[in-house]
């Protein structure tokens, strides 16, 4: 997992790096600004963003791109704040951020959801339940093989292989709305197209997606209508 720190006080970036040498599967960037933070999401794919709330003296709620965000404050009338921004005061973290606050973290982003979106799968099917069967029966057929493709390749150590088997996967995941997981995916395969991680690390974001595909195809069964 990679976390970019958003935080001006020298203090606090030296107590929260000291904090992940006790979870080795993360690795950190520091920002110092708003603008630093924007200048870094561009060219880097972060997993999340941990900010203050008050940088450089200036209030900021601003958030780059789709990436979750989590807060952080010395106080908590802030949350008044966060809710006008319809902000769940569940991204809130009061300084000083401690152990349990980022192993929650880690928790909240290795648990993935797999509840189905069928959007897409409806305009085209079009009142044809026949037609949404059928892709889900094929989804179900294929999935299983391409799991196995997956978990092979990342005991190889292989992360080129990793990013294809990862790539060639997201357009079924996209097709049945299962965003979440299409989010994780989507970072792991860019991480290992750039050789961006050891493959221990990457193995360790693997096992929940993993572990997301499986739940897929049991959700999808009781999806199809008999």
């Amino acid at each position: 997992m990679q976390i970019l720190y958003v935080e001006d006080d020298k203090f606090d970036q030296l107590a929260f790096k000291r904090i992940l040498k006790k979870i080795p599967s993360i690795s950190v960037d520091i920002a110092t600004s708003h603008h630093e933070m924007r200048e870094k999401v561009e060219v880097n794919a972060y997993d999340i963003i941990i900010r203050d709330i008050y940088l450089n003296g200036e209030k900021n709620l601003d958030t780059p791109g789709n990436i979750p965000v989590y807060f952080t404050s010395g106080s908590k009338p802030v949350l008044e704040q966060l809710s006008k921004k319809s902000i769940d005061s569940k991204f809130l973290l009061l300084k000083p951020i401690s152990l349990q606050d980022v192993q929650k973290i880690v928790t909240d982003y290795t648990n993935i959801s797999t509840e189905p979106d069928f959007s897409q799968i409806d305009e085209w099917a079009d009142g044809d339940e026949h037609f949404k069967n059928e892709l889900i029966t094929y989804y179900l057929d294929e999935i299983p093989s391409q799991i196995q493709k997956i978990e092979e390749v990342a005991l190889e150590g292989d992360l080129k292989k990793l990013a294809d088997l990862l790539h060639a996967v997201l357009t079924k995941l996209r097709t049945f709305g299962f965003h979440d997981l299409v989010n994780k995916v989507s970072k792991l395969e860019y991480d290992a197209r750039n050789n961006d991680l050891a493959i221990s690390v990457c193995n360790q974001r693997l096992e929940p997606i993993i572990i997301a595909l499986h739940q897929t195809r049991l959700t999808l069964r009781t999806k199809r209508i008999t």
